[in-house]
């Protein structure tokens, strides 16, 4: 798959700052990206020559509006894990499942791996929809949606987001659970996945 945009870059050039990292922890619990404040439902929208964007502050677990949103912008659906820490000594990288999924495809894959994509603060997930729709699913507790967001923001608007100010300057800390190790294991070892290494300005 590949990955023209910058999830990390907002159209006026300025970069997305977070706070410093603190120390990860290594015991189960319940958040992947500890925040000083909840995030309230806020939408941020930006338009370039090339593409319109959101930035959704994400204050619940974020796969069940991966799913929703990715369904409204349409498929086939491609997917990108990118492994940012490698708890168990995985190469952290780009992991591009091989092939198009459907709906139906894209809600198994999306079960199976819920628990760990929610919880843990490993890795960030790209969701490719139709066109040039994508739907990046960062760490940090942020949706990144690229494309004709049009449908999109009807669909925010309905669960009750409001256009506002996201905020990315905000101290927290991440979290990685041996729970979800198993996660982090089949991808790196599956034959149904392409390895490509990590790119500087967009995943770092």
């Amino acid at each position: 798959m590949e990955a023209p945009l910058d999830a990390k870059t907002w159209p006026d050039g300025r970069r997305i700052k977070f706070a410093r990292v603190l120390k990860p922890q290594a015991s189960s619990g319940d958040e992947f990206c500890s925040l000083e404040q909840p995030r309230t439902r806020t939408y941020e929208f930006a338009r370039t020559p090339s593409s319109e964007r959101l930035m959704v502050g994400i204050p619940e677990q974020g796969t069940d509006l991966v799913r929703l949103l990715a369904k409204r912008m349409g498929g086939p659906f491609r997917i990108l894990y990118v492994l940012m820490v490698g708890r168990i000594g995985s190469p952290e990288g780009r992991y591009e499942l091989l092939g198009e999924l459907d709906e139906a495809t894209l809600d198994v894959w999306l079960d199976w791996f819920k628990e760990a994509l929610d919880h843990d603060g490993r890795h960030t997930l790209w969701v490719k929809c139709v066109g040039d729709g994508l739907i990046v699913y960062d760490r940090h507790e942020l949706l990144f949606i690229y494309g004709d967001v049009t449908a999109v923001r009807s669909e925010l608007a309905d669960l009750g987001y409001t256009e506002g100010e996201v905020r990315t300057d905000f101290e927290h800390q991440h979290s990685y659970w041996p729970d979800y190790d198993a996660l982090e294991r089949y991808i790196a070892s599956s034959v149904d996945f392409r390895y490509y290494p990590l790119v500087v300005g967009s995943d770092l």
